[in-house]
C-alpha cells in the first residue's frame, strides 16, 4: 500500500502536466480565441483593436511559447488574468478554495450516511423487498445524470411545495446554519450517484462475508 501510495504522488506531477497539455491543445483548437471574447461581437471589427488586445494577451506568440510562458507562471501560483471577468485568476480560487473543501466534505459525509446503511441493509436483507428496492434506487442513482438530478432537485421542490433554495449567501462565521443550508443541495447532488457506488460495493462484500461463514459452517470444538 505504502509503494502504490508513493507510486501515485510520483505520477501526479506528471498527471497534471498533461492534463494541462492537452487543455491548452484543446482550446487552442476552438474557432474563436480569447481575443475574440474580450473585444465582443462590437469590438472584433477593429482590427487595430483586436491587435492590441493579441498583443496584451500574448496570443501573437508561437503556441509552445504561449504554453510555457503561462506554465511559468502557474508554477510561481500566478495563474494569469480571466478572459470573462478580467479579473485576476489567483484571488478567486484562494477565495473560492475554502468553500469547495467544505462542499466535498459534506459530500463523503452524505456518501457515507447514505451508502453505509443501505448497503448494509441490502446485505442482511438479501432477497427481499428491501434489497431489490436498495438496489433498484441504487442502479438509480449511478445512471442519472448529475445535472439533471440537480435541476429536478432545485426545481420539482419548488414546483411542488412551493420551497425554493435560499438566495443570498450567508458566511461560516455569521450565519453557520444558512450556510450549510446553501451547501446541503449541491452536496446531496454529488452524493447520490457515489453512496450509490459505496452501497453497491459494500452489499457485495458483505455478503461474499456472509455466504464464506455459512459455506464453511459451525467451527467444532476440541474433544
Amino acid at each position: 500500500m505504502r509503494t502504490y501510495i508513493i507510486r501515485r504522488l510520483l505520477l501526479f506531477p506528471f498527471m497534471l502536466l498533461g492534463v494541462s497539455i492537452l487543455t491548452f491543445t484543446l482550446v487552442r483548437a476552438l474557432p474563436s480565441d480569447a481575443a475574440t471574447i474580450r473585444l465582443g461581437a462590437a469590438g472584433s471589427a477593429c482590427d487595430e483593436c483586436r491587435a492590441l488586445v493579441i498583443k496584451e494577451l500574448g496570443l501573437d506568440k508561437s503556441k509552445p511559447e504561449q504554453y510555457l510562458i503561462w506554465l511559468k507562471g502557474a508554477v510561481q501560483g500566478d495563474f494569469g488574468i480571466s478572459t470573462a471577468t478580467r479579473r485576476e485568476i489567483t484571488p478567486e480560487l484562494r477565495d473560492r478554495a475554502f468553500t469547495t473543501f467544505q462542499l466535498a466534505v459534506l459530500t463523503v459525509v452524505l456518501t457515507l450516511a447514505i451508502g453505509i446503511p443501505v448497503g448494509a441493509l441490502s446485505a442482511i436483507k438479501a432477497g427481499s423487498v428491501v434489497d431489490y428496492t436498495a438496489r433498484f434506487f441504487s442502479i438509480l442513482g449511478l445512471s442519472i445524470p448529475g445535472f439533471w438530478l440537480a435541476t429536478l432537485i432545485v426545481v420539482m421542490p419548488s414546483y411542488w411545495w412551493g420551497w425554493t433554495p435560499v438566495k443570498q449567501w450567508a458566511s461560516l462565521t455569521g450565519d453557520p446554519l444558512s450556510h450549510f443550508g446553501l451547501l446541503l443541495l449541491p452536496s446531496l447532488t454529488l452524493a447520490i450517484a457515489s453512496s450509490a457506488y459505496v452501497a453497491r460495493i459494500l452489499r457485495s462484500s458483505m455478503l461474499e462475508v456472509l455466504y464464506s461463514d455459512r459455506a464453511h459452517g459451525p467451527r467444532e470444538g476440541p474433544a
